[in-house]
């Protein structure tokens, strides 16, 4: 899985539905970016100001440095060839590509194929790097968990490194020893977004084939100007991903894990059909996208058509509560699912993981009955420009009483930083629960999901959902991914 999410980022989270967008740039309120602009709900309840917009992520020629400096890059962004995942390590508590930049020699990427791991690769995506004129990599080659299991497992013996996106490549011998490599390649000034290693040839291991990398250090050379800060973020974000699995492997070790709404893992699967809409508002498009949800299997008609007429009214009359979540399920992040947090979304979404609609740290919205609405004193919709990171504001419609909602639009406050600065904006999704209260259809100008649950006297857990996006991708689907591999662990 990678990072987002929360990253969050990290990466690792995302915002399905951005309203309202500025940049703070020297402490002033500027430019909104193009993609936003385009992807901005009508501003019929959110002003989303006035503003040009922003800069291309490529940098003029006149902000760039007039000597390339080095610097140290970190990525929460990693992809690998494969990697081992089982019962054992069904959480990612190890293994992952992630672990190559976490600061950690304990922790490894691990390769999972037949073999000592010949043809295997592993891809780092960074920051963006003009000018870039050298690539400095420092390696720890094989498990230095420890000298037993540096020994046990495969190791690095050649490795091809390959400068991306279209930089050259460049064959490295790595010694058998557990010390830091330094491998460095210079090469014509070019734009750099990160590197790939490829494995040659592997010294194998006294007891498992299994290729293993446990550090790499990059540091590069261009002239792009430094930004150390937004660099070091990076790492809190893989530090923040690593606790979440050991949070999650935690919770679903413990018996209240009876008590949580869904699977240990699910896998993303796509559809073999493209989704399409019209050029119209953001309500229209969302009533375009429940349309296509509604040709699922179980979907129910009755909150289709509820979700159409809130859509079709874009909520007029519809009265401002604050939401409080009572009793809440703080739900893990697990293999395809994400518990929707503010603090790590980020613009645009990820098509290999669903979120679950959530308030501040993860509390749950799958379940109305655990929603106190507090009706709002003002009701004065604040701006994206206004919108702080965090705050919150709920809407229920015109006559609906009692403590339970069966409609809920939840608008939320972002805040993304940027290499160049640090975007506000809003969003708003709709929400639409089932007699039981529980979430069935969620709504925003993006992205539109549907949920299945299991209602079982044992407990209900969400069972698949399926999603579309206004953008033109393909539909997919969340599926149960139990896995019956019971391979033992070899940490």
């Amino acid at each position: 899985m990678n990072l987002p999410s929360m990253l969050l980022g990290l990466g690792l989270g995302a915002c399905m539905i951005a309203s309202g967008c500025s940049k703070d740039e020297k402490g002033g309120k500027g430019e909104t970016s193009k993609a936003r602009e385009k992807n901005a709900a009508t501003g019929e309840t959110v002003e989303a100001g006035t503003a040009k917009a922003r800069k291309s992520e490529r940098p003029e020629a006149e902000d760039l440095l007039a000597t390339p400096v080095e610097r140290r890059l970190y990525s929460d962004h990693i992809e690998a060839s494969s990697f081992a995942w089982g019962n054992y390590n069904r959480f990612h508590e190890n293994y992952h590509p992630n672990y190559l930049m976490d600061g950690d020699p304990t922790t490894t990427w691990l390769e999972d194929v037949p073999g000592n791991g010949i043809g295997e690769w592993v891809r780092i995506t960074t920051s963006p790097i003009e000018g870039t004129t050298k690539m400095r990599l420092r390696m720890q080659s094989g498990y230095h968990k420890s000298e037993s299991l540096f020994q046990k497992n495969s190791r690095v013996k050649a490795m091809e490194i390959k400068i991306l996106p279209n930089g050259p490549t460049k064959r490295f011998e790595v010694a058998d020893s557990m010390e830091w490599q330094n491998l460095e390649m210079g090469f014509g000034a070019t734009k750099f977004v990160g590197v790939e290693l490829k494995i040659l040839e592997a010294y194998g291991g006294t007891k498992y084939d299994d290729l293993c990398i446990s550090d790499v250090e990059l540091y590069v050379t261009g002239r792009t100007p430094e930004n150390p800060a937004f660099e070091a973020k990076k790492l809190a974000h893989v530090k923040e991903w690593k606790q979440s699995r050991i949070d999650a492997a935690k919770m679903f070790e413990d018996a209240a894990s009876n008590d949580l709404p869904i699977k240990s893992g699910y896998k993303v699967v796509m559809s073999d059909t493209e989704t399409k809409f019209g050029s119209g508002d953001d309500y229209t498009v969302g009533i375009e996208m429940v349309d296509l949800l509604a040709k699922e299997p179980g979907v129910d008609a009755e909150i289709v058509a509820r979700a159409k007429a809130a859509l079709s009214s874009k909520f007029a009359g519809w009265k401002h509560y604050r939401p409080v979540i009572k009793n809440p399920i703080k739900v893990p992040d697990v293999d395809g699912l994400v518990s929707f947090r503010v603090d790590r979304s980020s613009y645009g979404w990820r098509n290999d993981v669903f979120e679950l609609p959530a308030l501040k740290k993860g509390k749950s919205l799958a379940q109305s009955k655990r929603v106190a609405l507090f009706e709002a004193k003002n009701k004065k919709m604040v701006s994206g420009l206004e919108c702080k990171k965090g705050r919150e504001h709920a809407q229920r419609p015109p006559g609906e009483v009692g403590p339970n909602a069966s409609e809920l639009l939840v608008w939320r406050c972002f805040e993304e930083e940027e290499r160049e600065g640090v975007y506000h904006y809003m969003a708003w999704e709709l929400l639409e629960y089932d007699e039981d209260g529980w979430l069935q259809l969620a709504v925003g100008p993006q992205t539109a999901q549907v949920f299945h649950w299991d209602k079982a006297d044992s407990g209900v857990v969400l069972a698949s959902a399926s999603r579309v996006s206004r953008w033109g991708q393909k539909m997919s689907h969340l599926r149960s991914a139990d896995s019956t591999d019971t391979a033992p662990a070899k940490n």
